[in-house]
Formats: structure tokens, sequence, C-alpha cells
């Protein structure tokens, strides 16, 4: 399930395509617009009884609007989504409504000893916590462009910058 937009349409192919080479089916294909009626689609998924549901590329807004309605049918089928399930903003508005979502990501806070102290360091700088999901990407990406800046001699430039991160290790 993705949004009707190029980036979701894109990412469902691609998941389809890899789906094809499993033993995986997929039951349904479903991309939606911001007008979609979430409690009837998830009314055909029970009717279906589709095995699990995988979330692509899915704006906040349509995430909160997608599990509520997810919630109000008493689906019981699993959510597999992306790692915007887990934003801050996200799970504030969700709630309990949050529990029993699975998701995709690559940060995982408190298992990588990097991510520990830059969560420490980040909270006393802010008094607060980070983003889980966002914040670590950032800073691992200014961290990386900081890296290329140190090696270029002379003024640095697109170009100089570019080819300093190709050297980074």
């Amino acid at each position: 399930m993705a949004e009707n937009t190029p980036y979701g349409t894109n990412s469902s192919n691609h998941v389809v395509k890899r789906l094809g080479k499993s033993k995986l089916e997929l039951k349904r294909r479903t991309l939606f617009d911001e007008n979609a009626d979430f409690k009837k689609i998830f009314t055909e998924f029970k009717e279906a009884n589709v095995d699990g549901l995988l979330l692509l590329s899915v704006a906040n807004a349509q995430l909160i609007k997608i599990v509520e309605a997810y919630r109000e049918v008493k689906a019981t089928f699993p959510i597999v989504g992306v790692a915007a399930l887990a934003k801050s903003e996200v799970l504030k508005a969700l709630g309990e409504k949050a529990n029993g979502l699975y998701i995709i990501t690559d940060v995982v806070p408190g298992e990588h000893e990097r991510y520990n102290l830059f969560h420490k360091s980040f909270v006393e700088m802010h008094g607060k916590n980070p983003d889980p999901l966002m914040t670590p990407f950032v800073y691992d990406a200014a961290r990386l462009i900081g890296e290329a800046i140190k090696n270029i001699t002379g003024r640095p430039n697109r170009e100089s910058i570019r080819d300093g991160l190709l050297k980074v290790n």
C-alpha cells in the first residue's frame, strides 16, 4: 500500500518486482490518494483474509489516518511500515494505537554505541530526546560532510566536497 505519487508508485513497483522473485504472494496492490477511504480499504483487506500489510512511502498525516482506520475496523493482520511510523509526531498523535505495528528502519535507539553517544550529547545540549529516526541520519550526514571538508586543500566548493565524500571511510 503506497501513496499514488511517482515516489509511491516507484517504491511499489520495486517491491512487486522483488516479490516476484520470492515465495511471497501479493494478494493486492493498493495505491491511494489523499481522499482515500481507509476504513473501506481495510474492510476489503479483512474480507480478503490478507496475511499482512506493507506500507510504503506514506506521509505522516496519511499514516495517522491509516492506523486509525485500521484500529476502527478492528483489523488483526500485521502492518509493517516505513520508519516514519516511529517519528515522534506520528507516535504522539497515535498514542496507544501505535502499539503492535512493525517498523522497518536502520536505526534502533540504544543498540549502537555511536547513537548512544549522540543521544546523550543531544539531550545535554537541547534538554529533550532527539527524533529517534531522522536526527541520527542528519547527524551522520553532517559528520561525513565535515570529514570531507577537513581533507580539502583550499576553499571548499561543490565538486571538492563531493570528491572529499568519496574518500571518507
